[in-house]
């Protein structure tokens, strides 16, 4: 049986020759026509998502902005940081341009003193020590001083030499300032060093030193002003967290306590000794 149309083969399909011009007819004969409104809708759409656009863009240049803003302010407080703990190393150092090299400590380095009850003597090896210049002894206004320093106030200018010359050691300078820092609980600097003097020093001795080692008539006192290490520890053990003490501070303490040495070695102890300080009346 014959077929009336030719068979088209395409992409593995058969269609008629005359189904495929009747499908290529109407597609040219039909227009996509749109009502005015949705075209305006169209329109208003772009016109939306193109402001969103623009809006989104400048929201996140305002952030990129205040980014950099932050990361230049960290920066500069980064700077300014090191420039002031610089400054204040700088400073810190030039304060003591007439210190001897060999200063074992800074005033402001404190140092705790670490107690350790195992290197304490028991008392039956204690009665069997030989006497020696730094055993303990009982100290008057100051007895609880059971610490690993001990030590006996110095009574002649040989003692007085020999501490001198062991606190040129930086161990030995440290273990004396924190005996020194563990019995002293004063907060007032010339208190703290008015207790470590009375600490230190035998009262008889203190009345046979003076600032320069000269006094009335042809007689010779012990000189403290050329005692560079035991200056440097009055320096350390007077500074607090709050205030620091000077080498002028340490000489102005040392030439009025020495001139009272003598009145207070009339003192019986009955109060603890302190620094009297001026009262200002404001108007």
């Amino acid at each position: 049986m014959n077929a009336k149309y030719p068979v088209v083969h395409i992409a593995g399909s058969t269609q008629t020759a005359a189904s495929q011009g009747r499908a290529h007819g109407a597609v040219k004969t039909a227009n996509c026509t749109h009502c005015a409104c949705f075209d305006k809708f169209v329109s208003d759409h772009n016109r939306k998502v193109d402001q969103f656009l623009v809006k989104q863009q400048k929201v996140v240049n305002d952030m990129f902005k205040l980014q950099r803003a932050i990361m230049e302010r960290l920066q500069s407080i980064e700077g300014n940081l090191e420039r002031q703990s610089t400054q204040l190393q700088q400073a810190s150092v030039s304060e003591q341009p007439d210190e001897s090299p060999q200063t074992p400590i800074h005033p402001n380095d404190f140092v705790q003193l670490q107690y350790v009850a195992h290197h304490r003597t028991p008392p039956e090896e204690q009665q069997n020590e030989p006497q020696h210049h730094h055993h303990h002894h009982q100290l008057g206004e100051y007895p609880d001083e059971v610490q690993l320093f001990s030590f006996t106030r110095m009574q002649s200018e040989e003692e007085l030499n020999e501490f001198e010359k062991r606190l040129g050691d930086s161990e030995y300078f440290k273990e004396a300032y924190n005996w020194l820092n563990s019995l002293i609980m004063e907060t007032n600097c010339g208190n703290r060093m008015l207790a470590a003097l009375d600490l230190m020093f035998d009262k008889v001795f203190v009345n046979q030193c003076s600032w320069t080692g000269r006094c009335k008539g042809n007689a010779r006192k012990a000189p403290i002003r050329c005692r560079r290490n035991l200056l440097q520890l009055f320096k350390a053990i007077g500074s607090t967290r709050k205030a620091i003490v000077s080498r002028a501070d340490v000489e102005v303490f040392f030439i009025k306590k020495l001139k009272q040495s003598k009145q207070r070695l009339n003192i019986q102890g009955v109060r603890k000794s302190t620094c009297h300080m001026k009262r200002v009346h404001v108007d």
